[in-house]
């Protein structure tokens, strides 16, 4: 080593700590892999897990969409049409099978203008009232 010079010596270190410094990556990357304690999961947790991401995403209009379009393909599979037919032929289907329900029906496809998380949970809570009202009767 004292044959070699200074600048020689100073990169020899830095080829051994770039070699340590991968040595050490690599067997963190394909380690062995270190598994999650098992413990009680319930769902409660992944709902409010996604109700906080979305929260804080600011999603209400993703969240209104999605609760829309699940509504409307509930109401087609109920009276056999096809997902994306549209309010008025679920109407006109559904004046055919429950007369009684087709104004609550469509006030609730069109939706309220819900602008804030409390009047979407409202209009879903009506809306699963409703479903849950047509579907069991057969």
């Amino acid at each position: 080593m004292s044959l070699i010079g200074t600048s020689a010596r100073l990169g020899i270190l830095q080829l051994g700590m770039a070699f340590v410094l991968m040595l050490f990556a690599v067997s963190r990357r394909f380690g062995k892999p270190i598994y999650l304690r098992e413990g009680a999961r319930y769902r409660s947790e992944y709902l409010s897990s996604m109700s906080s991401l979305l929260r804080k995403a600011r999603a209400l209009d993703v969240v209104r969409r999605e609760l829309d379009r699940k509504f409307r393909e509930d109401m087609c599979h109920w009276l056999g049409l096809a997902p994306d037919a549209g309010a008025d032929a679920i109407l006109s289907a559904a004046e055919l099978r429950r007369p009684d329900r087709v104004a609550e029906l469509g006030a609730l496809l069109r939706g309220e203008s819900a602008a804030d998380e409390k009047s979407v949970l409202a209009l879903q809570s009506r809306r699963d009232n409703l479903r849950k009202e047509l579907m069991n009767l057969k």
